[in-house]
């Protein structure tokens, strides 16, 4: 596995992901839907790119449920919302 300051690749490729799976299923319009929708819906407490947007708020709890580690609820709240099947 490929390491950079403590990171593995698969922490970003999990961060890409979880935007697709956000897109999953969607028509081109529904997609530009859901970024304006979720464009000030950030939640504090896990970035600064989190807690300003929505769409990458979700992509940071994706990778923080991959580590294990402590999810805001608000913001587990709007993964769920968005990702179908996500981790509960």
């Amino acid at each position: 596995m490929i390491r950079v300051r403590n990171l593995t690749i698969v922490q970003p490729v999990r961060h890409e992901c979880a935007h697709a799976m956000v897109y999953s299923g969607k028509r081109i319009g529904e997609m530009g839907r859901i970024v304006e929708e979720l464009k000030d819906k950030g939640v504090a407490g896990i970035s600064v790119i989190a807690q300003e947007d929505g769409f990458e708020c979700i992509s940071e709890v994706e990778v923080l449920l991959s580590r294990g580690a402590r999810v805001p609820s608000a913001a587990l709240e709007l993964y769920h919302k968005y990702i179908k099947g996500g981790r509960k």
